[in-house]
C-alpha cells in the first residue's frame, strides 16, 4: 500500500479491523484466541517485511536484472496476482526503502529507523512528505536507471475495477496505523539475570 503510514506499526490490528469489518463473518471473541491470532499475524507480517527487504537490498547488486526501479516495482507487484499494478505512488516507496538500505541500518533496527526518517517526512506536511519521496525518486532514478528505458510503464490505479473486498477498507486503515516503537527491556531476574533485549 502506497499510503502505508508506517512499516513498524500495529499492522497486525489494521488487518484484525479489516478482516471483522470486511472480510470474515465472525472473529474469534476469546482473548486467547485473539492473541494467538494476532502472534501468526505477526509473524506474517515479519516474513513479508523480510523478503521485501531482501529482494529490494539484493536489486543494488551490480548487474541485478532488478535494477532499474520500475523493473523491481513490476515484480514485486507481479507477486501479488495478476489483478494488481505497479503505481508511480509506489515506485516512490520503493525508492524510500532502497535509500533506507543503503545507510546500512542494523538488520533488527532497519524497519524502526526508517520509520523514524517517515516520521521526520510527515512533520514535514503532507507535500514537504511528497516531495521528500520524490527526491529520493529522482536520486533513485540517476543512481539506478531511468523507469522510461524500460518495458514498464506505471499504472494509474493499483487495482483494476474488480477490487478484493478487502482493499478498500485496507487503504482506508493503513493510513492511520501507528508507530510501535522499540523500547530496550530492562534486566529482569528469573532466577538467572537476563540481558538486555529489544522489545517491540
Amino acid at each position: 500500500m502506497p499510503n502505508i503510514k508506517y512499516y513498524s506499526g500495529n499492522l497486525s490490528s489494521t488487518i484484525m479491523t479489516v478482516a471483522e469489518t470486511s472480510i470474515v463473518k465472525q472473529m474469534p471473541n476469546d482473548d486467547e484466541e485473539r492473541d494467538a491470532l494476532a502472534s501468526w499475524l505477526n509473524k506474517e507480517i515479519n516474513n513479508a517485511r523480510y523478503q521485501l527487504k531482501k529482494t529490494i537490498a539484493e536489486s543494488l547488486t551490480p548487474g541485478n536484472e532488478l535494477k532499474n526501479i520500475a523493473v523491481l516495482t513490476d515484480w514485486l507487484i507481479s507477486k501479488l496476482g495478476k489483478q494488481f499494478n505497479a503505481t508511480l505512488s509506489i515506485y516512490l516507496r520503493v525508492a524510500f526503502i532502497r535509500a533506507e538500505i543503503v545507510k546500512n541500518h542494523k538488520a533488527d533496527k532497519f524497519w524502526a529507523a526508517a520509520d523514524d526518517e517517515l516520521e521526520k517526512m510527515h512533520n514535514r506536511g503532507p507535500q514537504g512528505f511528497v516531495d521528500d519521496l520524490t527526491t529520493l525518486y529522482e536520486e533513485d532514478i540517476e543512481a539506478h536507471g531511468d523507469p522510461a528505458n524500460s518495458k514498464c510503464t506505471p499504472s494509474t490505479e493499483i487495482v483494476g475495477d474488480k477490487k478484493p473486498r478487502w482493499y478498500q477498507p485496507l487503504h482506508d486503515n493503513v493510513s492511520k496505523i501507528q508507530r510501535i516503537k522499540i523500547r530496550t527491556a530492562s534486566k529482569r531476574k528469573r532466577g538467572d539475570e537476563e540481558e538486555d533485549e529489544e522489545e517491540w
